[in-house]
């Protein structure tokens, strides 16, 4: 009997289909990095074990990559809905800036126009 084909335990995965950052100071995205190394784990054990584990032990670790696999869309979804609407707000912010202070833009603006030329300039010359 092979004792290698045993589901990845999830001892230390806080992250399951948890779409907040429940731990101080780790951010959506460190999250759903762990989540893909660790469905990227189990993939491998998968792989790894397919050809020499029993039937039922290859269906118990395939079903549970399917569950974090779901999981992982599921907070991949999440974050993307996030970043969308976070978009949204900082463009519908630069929008409000721009339309109650005109000016201030333009001059900003001219000011990126002019260093953006000054450094395309000096690039063009060098070569």
């Amino acid at each position: 009997m092979n004792t290698h084909a045993t589901p990845p335990s999830n001892a230390g995965n806080t992250t399951a289909g948890n779409t907040t950052a429940g731990n101080s100071g780790t951010t959506n995205k460190e999250l759903l990095l762990q989540e893909i190394n660790a469905v990227t784990a189990e993939t491998a054990a998968l792989m790894k074990h397919a050809t020499d584990a029993a039937g039922e032990q290859t269906a118990i670790l395939r079903e549970g990559l399917e569950q974090r696999y779901h999981a992982l869309q599921d907070r991949f979804h999440a974050l993307q809905t996030q970043m969308a609407r976070q978009a949204r707000e900082a463009a519908r912010a630069t929008d409000q800036y721009v339309h109650a202070h005109p000016w201030q833009s333009v001059g900003v603006a001219a000011a990126g126009g002019l260093v953006a030329g000054v450094v395309i300039g000096a690039l063009i010359r060098r070569s």
